[in-house]
C-alpha cells in the first residue's frame, strides 16, 4: 500500500512538472492553477484574493496577447507565477523588482496601489517569450515587452511610467542632457542595468516609434525573426540601418516633446513619485 501511494504521489509530481517549462518553485505552502498558470503564493504575505484577481486578470492578457501575436508563438506549457509580497522596503527605501528568471517563472512584487498586477503584462511578454523562443537578446526583449505593453494597455500605469505620458518623460533626459544614447544601451545592456529610470522610458519611446512607423505586422515580423538581437535585421527587415532609424526617431521624439505643453515641469514632478524617487539617475561621463 505504501508503496503504491509512493508511486502515485511521485506520478502526480511529474505530471505536474511537465505542464510547466520551469521547475515548480519551494517554499510555497499554497498553490492554485488556471488554464495557462500555476500561481504560488504564502498567507503571510498574500492574500487569497489577489491571486485570485490575478488570475483572472492574467488569463485576459494571455488571449489578448495571443489574438495579437499568434496563437503560434504562445507557450504551451503553463507559466509559473510566484508572489514575493511588498516590492517597497519603507525603512530602506528600496524597490525590489519583478522579473522572469532563465527558467522563464515569474516571480511577482506588490507595487503599492497597483498591487501585483501593474508589471503583469510587461513580464508575462518576457515568461512568453521566454517558453518560446531559443535566441533571447536582452536589449530587445526590453524593448519589446515595453512597447508590445503599452501598444495593449497604452493607460496602464506601471513602472515605468507610472501613467505618465510616454514621449515626456522618454524627452526629459535629451533635454536636461542625461539622454542614453540607443547604441550605448544596445551594446552595454548589462552594464547599464542600474539606469532603469532612464532606459525603460527610452527603449519603451524607440520601439514604439517603430510599431507606428512600420505597423504592428512588420514590427512582429521583426521580433520573430529568427535572426532578432542582430544589427542586421533592422535594414533586412525595417529597411534602414539602426543608426539612421534612432536618429530619425529622436527627432519624431523632441517635436512631440517639445510639443507637449509643460513636459519639464510635468517630468520633474515624476521623479518625485514613487517608485520613481528611489531609482538613481545616470550621469553622463560616469555610468556611461
Amino acid at each position: 500500500m505504501k508503496s503504491a501511494l509512493t508511486f502515485i504521489f511521485l506520478l502526480l509530481y511529474f505530471f505536474s512538472q511537465s505542464q510547466t517549462k520551469g521547475e515548480i518553485f519551494s517554499g510555497f505552502a499554497e498553490r492554485m492553477d488556471s488554464d495557462h498558470f500555476v500561481f504560488l503564493w504564502n498567507s503571510e504575505t498574500t492574500k487569497r484574493e489577489e491571486v485570485e484577481e490575478t488570475m483572472d486578470y492574467s488569463e485576459e492578457l494571455f488571449i489578448e496577447v495571443g489574438n495579437l501575436i499568434g496563437k503560434r508563438r504562445m507557450p504551451e506549457k503553463k507559466i509559473i507565477v510566484a508572489f514575493y509580497g511588498d516590492a517597497f522596503d519603507p525603512v530602506k527605501k528600496i524597490k525590489t523588482n519583478s522579473g522572469v528568471d532563465y527558467q522563464g517563472r515569474v516571480k511577482l512584487y506588490r507595487y503599492n496601489e497597483y498591487g501585483y498586477t501593474g508589471p503583469l503584462l510587461h513580464e508575462y511578454l518576457h515568461a512568453f517569450r521566454k517558453n518560446t523562443l531559443n535566441r533571447w537578446v536582452l536589449f530587445f526583449e526590453e524593448g519589446f515587452a515595453s512597447a508590445i505593453s503599452y501598444y495593449l494597455e497604452p493607460e496602464t500605469e506601471e513602472f515605468s511610467r507610472q501613467g505618465y505620458p510616454m514621449e515626456v518623460l522618454a524627452g526629459y533626459w535629451f533635454d536636461v542632457g542625461t539622454n542614453i544614447p540607443m547604441r550605448t544601451l544596445r551594446e552595454q545592456h548589462d552594464n547599464l542595468l542600474h539606469c532603469r529610470i532612464q532606459s525603460y522610458v527610452l527603449r519603451e519611446d524607440f520601439f514604439t516609434y517603430l510599431i507606428n512607423r512600420f505597423g504592428i505586422e512588420k514590427y512582429l515580423e521583426f521580433a520573430y525573426s529568427s535572426q532578432i538581437g542582430s544589427i542586421e535585421l533592422y535594414s533586412n527587415i525595417l529597411g534602414s540601418t539602426f543608426d539612421k532609424l534612432v536618429s530619425e526617431w529622436e527627432s519624431d521624439l523632441m517635436k512631440r516633446y517639445k510639443n507637449y505643453q509643460g513636459a519639464r515641469k510635468l517630468a520633474e514632478e515624476y521623479l518625485q513619485t514613487v517608485p520613481a524617487k528611489y531609482v538613481p539617475i545616470c550621469k553622463v561621463g560616469v555610468d556611461f
